[in-house]
């Protein structure tokens, strides 16, 4: 399982990858972007950790964000650059 090298200990053992559960849950949408909410879950369904997307219209993520708060200002600025350049 573990062999030493002089200085240096090498395992011979990979873990399997746990899977990630994730609920995912759009909070605004406008101009055809979107901000969503994604939970990742533990073994009990529980949320362990959550991050925000805003999303494009094309479903590619423009920004990942730690706060509701961030993805939020940049959602905004979008939706304010994407009706700007319509109204021109």
């Amino acid at each position: 399982m573990f062999e030493s090298t002089s200085t240096y200990v090498v395992c011979n053992q990979f873990l399997q990858p746990e899977p990630i559960m994730r609920n995912r849950k759009v909070r605004a949408s406008s101009s055809g972007f979107n901000v969503i909410q994604v939970s990742e879950l533990d073994e009990e369904g529980k949320p362990k950790r959550t991050t925000y997307e805003v999303t494009e219209p094309d479903g590619s993520v423009a920004g990942l964000f730690g706060s509701l708060k961030e993805a939020d200002d940049f959602f905004m600025m979008l939706c304010r650059l994407t009706r700007q350049n319509f109204a021109t």
